[in-house]
């Protein structure tokens, strides 16, 4: 539960923005999810994403998700079903190629799940880029997650007839009449504060509907899970993991607090640089060694449910034993002497979910074999290790839009104020009025103001601006000012701040996205024309941290931003020791369906770490000599 509340959250930190701005952003966005939704049925039914199968499948799925304009260019006589029977008439024609090893059942789960994911994604982009259509969605969105939520709410109070226990034991008629009652009252109240331009009382009829056929869509979907024998429909979005987070450190050096919590232990430490995540791992695995003395805690069954190998002088409650032999990754027992006893050699079974006491106090989970890195599948690995700097990334677009909330609004096309005496006021250009175009180009945001100030090079340009519903022209001649060593054209008015919560969030993700673009420009760039001054080690960012500090909390949270963004983007690079190596080397495994030799891959890693390791010490040296000596 609480991997898919953290999804969650992710998941809504990244859509709600895309949702607000809609047009190519939300037709992105759902080809996206329609690309993981039918993954997630390959899944499902265990079969292989690298085929043909599956590409087939891929592309008819985003025949049916794009939008209806993507097919302009087709000849008249075409059209997106065609393409889509084409794609369907392929899967069939594996099936003959294939000698059956494509059943004509799997063609036909395919060509179903296409047409239902992609049909299904297809209309919520439409629906959101249509008039109103932010507003109607949002309509959907508060029936839909009405109805689950008080699905679950009102089955677990009061819930007692099961609603059809063969396909979804926990669903029950309470919750279920429950959650259409719920969902017609928070459409009533929806369309009753937000205009949607259709007929309120139509909205809420709907709303009845919508919910039954919401929860029939979920039976659906259990139906299929119990088709296929699996627990959870999700595994490339986390929900359930494979792999054992043993420690969630938040700060190096000793440990100042620790809390377990769902098999994790959560630690904050006294140095507030960085943190790690300690993943199950043959480098990761408790051990005791042989001769050590431990303090065991057994459970009613009598296995081991606590060790302590802390050496502490004040152990927790249970048996003193010296250990003789311990294995606690695949038989998980301990052979000791009880209370030094060494007449009479012990064998303790050791529960799979025990927890360990480290010498130095912290208090995590053993690491049986099953829950360690190597024995998840290749998509795992890849989820993994892409969730590092993927978390970096989403980090760096929360702390910008958290950066727009705190700063002003940005300066819209409307003006708020003249400076005196400057070409806007002398001009005759007030306060309210609206900039349309500048030389007959449209404008429809501040930036564009000054690319075309910059693009007439202080010629005089034609202004035209919109005043009480009328269209006023001007020729305006730009004024130039030096602007940190740059010559700059302005008319000499500052843009009237948009404040609006939706606008900032806007920007906060525009400006991540263009942070982005930026960096991997960058990123090639160095590549291109490599050069260590282009490169900042923790003495470079220490600088200038502190430089930007200087400006203001509003500056720092931007720089804060950059810096997480880049170091998503950067720990992508297939280079050995960073995650995209080890996703280069989970690609390979995955393309060449058999696991890479642990001794070539730990090779590979020593070899990146040394690479690494230089460049660091090039790195820092260099930034030593341009910030405190140069």
């Amino acid at each position: 539960m609480k991997q898919r509340v953290i999804t969650a959250i992710v998941a809504l930190i990244l859509f709600i923005p895309i949702v607000l701005m809609g047009g190519i952003w939300i037709d992105v966005l759902v080809c996206a999810f329609a690309a993981v939704g039918i993954s997630e049925i390959f899944i499902m039914k265990k079969q292989i994403i690298v085929s043909w199968d599956f590409i087939l499948a891929l592309l008819a799925t985003l025949t049916m998700a794009v939008p209806d304009s993507f097919f302009k260019f087709l000849p008249a006589f075409l059209n997106k079903y065609d393409i889509f029977y084409i794609f369907v008439m392929l899967m069939l024609v594996r099936t003959v190629l294939s000698k059956n090893k494509v059943t004509f059942d799997d063609a036909g789960v395919y060509t179903l799940a296409a047409l239902y994911i992609g049909t299904g994604f297809h209309f919520m982009a439409a629906i959101r880029n249509a008039h109103l259509g932010l507003a109607i969605l949002g309509y959907v969105f508060a029936v839909v997650w009405s109805t689950d939520i008080a699905a679950y709410m009102v089955g677990r109070k009061i819930g007692k007839h099961k609603l059809w226990p063969v396909i979804s034991p926990n669903k029950t008629w309470e919750g279920s009449i429950g959650a259409v009652i719920c969902a017609v009252i928070i459409a009533a109240i929806y369309v009753t504060l937000v205009p949607t331009g259709r007929n309120n009382a139509m909205m809420i009829v709907l709303a009845f509907f919508l919910s039954i056929v919401g929860q029939m869509g979920d039976l659906v979907e259990s139906a299929y899970k119990r088709f296929y024998g699996v627990k959870d429909s999700g595994k490339i979005l986390p929900g359930h993991g494979g792999i054992l987070v043993r420690e969630f450190s938040i700060g190096m050096g000793p440990k100042l607090f620790q809390k377990m919590r769902a098999k994790t232990t959560y630690t904050i430490r006294w140095l507030p640089l960085g943190g790690y995540v300690r993943l199950a791992g043959p480098d990761d695995a408790a051990k005791i060694d042989p001769g050590t003395t431990v303090v065991l805690q057994l459970d009613d069954q009598n296995k081991v449910k606590r060790i302590d190998a802390s050496g502490s002088q004040m152990p927790i409650e249970g048996i003193p034993v010296q250990v003789n032999a311990a294995d606690l990754v695949d038989a998980l027992t301990i052979q000791g002497y009880e209370n030094g006893d060494e007449d009479q050699l012990k064998t303790y079974s050791v529960d799979h979910d025990a927890t360990i006491i480290e010498q130095n106090g912290t208090e995590l989970l053993i690491a049986p074999r099953d829950t360690q890195f190597q024995e998840a599948s290749v998509g795992k690995k890849l989820a993994t290790n892409f969730a590092g700097p993927f978390m970096n990334i989403v980090l760096g677009f929360v702390v910008f839009i958290i950066w727009s909330l705190a700063a002003p609004g940005a300066p819209t096309t409307t003006v708020g104020s003249t400076i005196a005496h400057q070409p806007a006021q002398v001009a005759g250009i007030k306060a309210n009025d609206e900039i349309v175009a500048i030389n007959n180009k449209k404008i429809s945001n501040f930036n564009q103001i000054a690319a075309e100030l910059a693009e007439s090079k202080g010629k005089t340009v034609e202004v035209k601006v919109k005043r009480d519903n009328r269209v006023k022209n001007f020729s305006i001649k730009p004024k130039a000012n030096k602007i940190d060593g740059q010559k700059v054209y302005q008319l000499g008015f500052y843009g009237k701040p948009d404040n609006s919560l939706g606008a900032k969030i806007s920007r906060g993700w525009n400006t991540s996205i263009s942070t982005t673009g930026l960096i991997f420009n960058a990123v090639g760039n160095l590549f291109r024309h490599f050069s260590l001054n282009k490169l900042s080690g923790p003495v470079g960012i220490y600088s200038q941290t502190v430089q930007v500090s200087n400006m203001g909390f509003t500056y720092l949270l931007a720089f804060l931003a950059m810096i997480s963004i880049n170091l998503g983007i950067v720990n992508l690079i297939p280079i050995p020791g960073l995650d995209g190596g080890k996703l280069l080397l989970n690609l390979i495994q995955l393309i060449i369906r058999k696991p890479i030799p642990e001794d070539k891959e730990a090779i590979v890693d020593v070899i990146g770490f040394v690479i690494l390791l230089l460049l660091i010490v090039a790195v820092t040296g260099n930034d030593i000599y341009r910030y405190f000596i140069k």
